[in-house]
């Protein structure tokens, strides 16, 4: 990066000279937001500038790998619980069906498929409308912002969106000041995301602020997306 003496003299230099992309982003912060329904998706949070491509991959990753934990232990408990087909008890019965049945209830397996019922309780049908006093967006290559990705604040009257399959709405959970409770989030669906909830609550809420607030996600990502 160039020397701040540098920047401070020469106003020819470009807003961002010295700025350079974030590496490395903390893993309980990557987790956290994809956890946050609000955040949405991986797409909105790479336009956003909240985080790159990889960088959400490697949270994601990271978030199965704990689930997966989670449910090994649980079949330390219950072995039963991961496998949901009977053993063959006829010579006519096919090992490759009941092989291939009970691979899908493997811990890699019931992770990734609550993974993939989480998200569907993030779809855009379920975001509430929110007063914008915190717009967050891209800049083209020129720096001029673009049409705001995200914007948070109060939910607006009239601005929840569709009721979850749980029956909860994501209006619930936003606080006074525009902020999302993940806390109660996950306590209220732990029976639709049990992993989800152990993970969420146990390992990464106490590393993170209980609303995983999007200044802090972007003062560490070293990316361009800013407040407008």
């Amino acid at each position: 990066s160039k020397k701040s003496v540098g920047l401070d003299n020469d106003l020819s230099f470009p807003l961002k000279a010295g700025l350079v992309d974030c590496s490395k982003l903390s893993g309980m912060k990557m987790m956290g937001a994809i956890l946050n329904p609000i955040f949405h998706s991986e797409p909105r949070m790479v336009t956003a500038g909240m985080c790159t491509l990889e960088q959400y991959e490697a949270g994601k990753m990271e978030l199965l790998d704990r689930m997966e934990r989670f449910f090994e232990r649980q079949l330390e408990i219950d072995p039963d619980l991961g496998d949901k087909t009977p053993a063959p008890t006829s010579k006519w019965d096919s090992n490759m069906y009941n092989s291939n049945c009970q691979d899908e209830d493997s811990p890699t397996q019931m992770a990734e498929k609550e993974f993939k019922r989480y998200f569907c309780f993030k779809q855009s049908v379920y975001h509430p409308k929110m007063e914008p006093k915190k717009v967050l967006g891209d800049i083209d290559g020129d720096g001029h912002p673009k049409e705001p990705v995200y914007e948070l604040g109060l939910v607006l009257a009239g601005g929840s969106g569709k009721d979850l399959p749980s029956k909860k709405n994501l209006a619930d959970y936003i606080s006074g000041n525009g902020r999302f409770d993940i806390v109660k989030y996950l306590v209220d669906h732990k029976k639709d995301f049990p992993a989800l909830n152990s993970v969420g609550i146990g390992e990464c809420c106490p590393h993170l602020s209980t609303e995983v607030d999007c200044e802090s996600l972007f003062s560490q990502d070293g990316f361009s997306s800013q407040s407008r």
